[in-house]
């Protein structure tokens, strides 16, 4: 028992140490928590290129702690890592990183981090189109937040069970959860949550053509994203009215919304959302008949998708930017 001490009390500093990377570097890449900081933190781009170089390392030290049996510091490096990683789109980390937190969870008897691990999983089961797995997830984890009356985390579970119900084309039940997430997130004062299930109510209010409906649900949302500062939402919200503008063919605003949500995703380092804006500008570029201008931003997307190993979007990227065929000019002879 000697000899295995010192490792132990090794191992016990290494995976306390990548806790606390985590969190620090969560405080950085959360726009909430940074304004509540005094001192001067990264700058969102250089917090996620902190994030990148780490990763390999903090998913190490969540595979010893949970090798250990360390519950607790499973659940925090999952609470600080498992929502960034998802905005960097690295889907196969955040699954085994929710999959952790579950058998912690379970392992420790911890009913409360049971049901958010179980949101957790549904989230990024339906982020990887697993939409039956990530129902499941979520009404597993909704009988549990009724038990202990955990409000908030029932509304937010709602919310992500109306996402998968409106890609399965459920709107009746995706309408219904979002209605509901809302009164529970008004009824605490959740705003930020308020806001995101805003912009899930305005996404299927679009797909079922009442557009006016759903630029109604993105302007409540941006009003409260831009108060709180949530800059990631905002960027969200507008690319949602960018492409709720081109499908009305309101180009002008199309652009406009979509460049505010370029120069956002730009400056946070989000180039998942960013190769998706621009795949929309080129679109409305496209729209407009300026093809030259639609196959630029094609192009720019895809060296994004490329870079990021999505060889499907690169390739259909190419295609459209390839095919994208410039307006001949018509010359007339002077007679």
């Amino acid at each position: 028992t000697d000899d295995h001490a010192p490792r132990d009390v090794a191992e016990d500093r290494l995976v306390g140490h990548y806790v606390a990377r985590a969190i620090f570097l969560n405080t950085c890449l959360n726009p909430l928590k940074r304004s509540e900081v005094a001192e001067v933190l990264p700058s969102l781009r250089q917090a996620v290129a902190m994030l990148e170089a780490e990763r390999p390392n903090l998913l190490a030290a969540l595979g010893l702690a949970a090798g250990r049996g360390q519950d607790q510091q499973v659940w925090q490096l999952s609470e600080m890592m498992g929502g960034q990683l998802m905005q960097l789109r690295y889907l196969d980390d955040v699954l085994t990183i929710a999959e952790a937190a579950l058998a912690a969870a379970r392992h420790a008897g911890d009913t409360a981090a049971e049901g958010r691990a179980l949101t957790n999983l549904g989230n990024t089961y339906d982020e990887l189109e697993r939409f039956g797995d990530a129902i499941g997830s979520c009404q597993d984890a909704l009988v549990i937040f009724r038990e202990i009356g955990d409000r908030r985390s029932e509304g937010q579970t709602l919310n992500i069970l109306c996402t998968s119900y409106r890609k399965l084309q459920r709107f009746e039940e995706a309408v219904g959860s979002c209605q509901d997430a809302l009164v529970i997130f008004r009824e605490i004062g959740d705003r930020r949550s308020e806001g995101q299930a805003l912009g899930s109510l305005g996404n299927i209010y679009e797909v079922l053509g009442r557009d006016e409906d759903a630029i109604g649900c993105y302007q409540d949302a941006l009003v409260i994203f831009q108060a709180i500062g949530d800059r990631y939402n905002e960027g969200q919200t507008l690319h949602n009215f960018g492409l709720t503008y081109q499908k009305l063919q309101r180009f002008e605003d199309a652009i406009g919304s979509c460049e505010d949500a370029l120069a956002i995703s730009r400056e946070m380092g989000d180039r998942h959302h960013e190769g998706m804006i621009l795949t929309t500008l080129g679109d409305t570029y496209q729209d407009l008949r300026q093809p030259e201008r639609a196959a630029a931003y094609w192009r720019d997307a895809a060296a994004i998708s490329r870079k990021a190993g999505d060889h499907e979007a690169t390739a259909r990227l190419e295609q459209k930017a390839a095919s994208a065929q410039p307006r001949k000019r018509r010359w007339r002879r002077n007679s």
